[in-house]
């Protein structure tokens, strides 16, 4: 690959974002979500906006959450109800925009490696395409991956060429870094990294690049005054006093400090040795982007609550090291006796059995599917033309109700521990709709058995009306949150 002309280049850019797109979709056809957070955090909350009802999780009573995200995802789900109603639509158009935004990690990658040669941005582009945590998280309704998004497009803008810096590129992408802290104030030291290192070539872009980020937290306050409940930005200070100081996060686990260098080769198991080499010689052109990896895995193993997807970003960065490093060996393998297409065609489907080893050998391999019975269950319930009213009998911990997936205007309630039989007997005449374990306590005769989407999640149906008898369980409840 030796022709660097506008069109290759264009010609490679191009079939490599249709290539991340076409797999992206793909992740995003698939139903069920990655974490409670992902549904309460942002869909349930986007929901609220778009059509009022949802499920008030504890964070935004406590006012720990921006509102950004969730306003960004409530237009798109208007949208697929206006022009489809009653379809699915509402829900596939904010995965469509998180798709979108997820191709920045791609094109971003493409252009850094076009500006060695043809080979680079194909190694680079197409690694990053189809590598499976990449394609798993970008339809995923997290600040993870929309942080990482925004800091990559904030990395191309200000890894151009210094001939083409101006305020005008200075302020935008301060504005990107700005908007990148909101979305996940945790990349903070990684975005620091980037904007000191890029910042560092014109003592007057500091200025611009902090006009920049004024600008980005302007918006999120803007957004947080319009519709939420607490002053503006004061979300960022609650969340860092209730989950760090108050260590209100451990609760849902704590982990040692080297975690995450445990767990990374956990999941990408073989793909160690191809990652992690070669992102050390690919940093040799980008050592920004391993400076900004390692302070980020640096700042997540402080915090004693740990979850890989809170490293999605030094994951990013590090594979598109390696694909730099890859092509690097790839044009300077002494003696090899491939061709140099043959050499390009090796490394490639070594890339290739990589991803779908850590996609469907690892510990990723069960989340494809995960989340996908409770959300077939709520979407039964919800095509039940008549419901006028939905329990959820549960007697284990599983997450509760979310009008995200439900889509009806009727009231929801939860009976939480198995002592709630009576209470649920009791109130009945309230839903028409129930979904309970396969092995729950009957409630009366009258609910019958409709469709199981696991032994945990089946629907149960009665016939008539619901009555105004309502039972003290009403799913908003405060009682900690889902």
């Amino acid at each position: 690959m030796t022709s660097n002309s506008p069109r290759s280049s264009t010609t490679l850019f191009c079939a490599v974002l249709l290539l991340a797109l076409s797999l992206r979709l793909v992740a995003a056809s698939l139903p069920g979500f990655h974490h409670p957070d992902e549904v309460w955090q942002y869909l349930e909350p986007a929901h609220h906006l778009a059509f009022g009802r949802w499920v008030s999780a504890w964070e935004f009573r406590d006012g720990i959450r921006t509102w950004l995200i969730p306003l960004a995802l409530a237009g798109p789900m208007k949208l697929g109800q206006v022009i489809a109603p009653d379809t699915g639509l509402y829900l596939a158009l904010p995965k469509l925009l998180l798709v979108l935004l997820s191709l920045s990690v791609v094109a971003c990658a493409t252009t850094i490696g076009l500006r060695t040669s043809p080979l680079h941005g194909l190694l680079a582009g197409g690694v990053t395409a189809v590598w499976a945590e990449l394609v798993y998280f970008a339809p995923r309704a997290l600040s993870e991956p929309v942080g990482m998004a925004l800091f990559f497009i904030a990395a191309w803008l200000l890894s151009r060429p210094v001939a083409s810096a101006t305020p005008r590129l200075w302020l935008l992408a301060g504005a990107v870094l700005g908007l990148a802290f909101c979305a996940r104030f945790q990349y903070a030291p990684a975005l620091l990294v980037l904007a000191a290192w890029h910042g560092r070539r014109h003592a007057r872009a500091w200025g611009w690049l902090v006009l920049g980020g004024l600008a980005g937290l302007a918006i999120d306050g803007a957004i947080d005054a319009a519709v939420g409940d607490h002053p503006p930005w004061r979300w960022i200070l609650a969340n860092f006093r209730i989950n760090l100081l108050d260590n209100k996060s451990a609760q849902w686990g704590v982990a040692p400090a080297h975690w995450y260098l445990t767990e990374l080769p956990a999941t990408w198991r073989w793909a160690t040795v191809l990652i992690v080499p070669p992102a050390l010689l690919g940093a040799r052109r980008q050592p920004v982007l391993l400076l900004a990896a390692l302070v980020n895995l640096a700042a997540h193993a402080l915090i004693p609550h740990k979850e890989y997807r809170f490293v999605l970003l030094s994951v990013a960065l590090l594979v598109v090291l390696a694909a730099l490093g890859t092509a690097d060996l790839v044009r300077g393998a002494p003696g090899s006796r491939l061709s140099p297409r043959a050499r390009v065609v090796a490394a490639g489907l070594v890339w290739v059995l990589a991803s779908a080893q850590v996609a469907f050998l690892g510990p990723l391999k069960p989340q494809w599917q995960a989340g996908h019975a409770l959300v077939s269950a709520l979407q039964a319930a919800g095509a039940v033309s008549h419901a006028c009213g939905v329990a959820l009998y549960r007697h284990r911990a599983v997450p509760v109700f979310a009008y995200a997936f439900y889509h009806r205007d009727t009231p929801l309630y939860t009976f939480s521990v198995a002592d709630d039989i009576n209470a649920a007997r009791q109130y009945s005449s309230a839903f028409n709709i129930l979904i309970a374990p396969r092995d729950a306590p009957t409630l009366n005769d009258a609910f019958t058995l409709k469709a199981c989407t696991s032994d945990s999640y089946c629907v149960y149906q009665r016939a008539g009306p619901c009555s105004s008898k309502v039972p003290p369980r009403h799913v908003n409840t405060p009682v900690g949150g889902p």
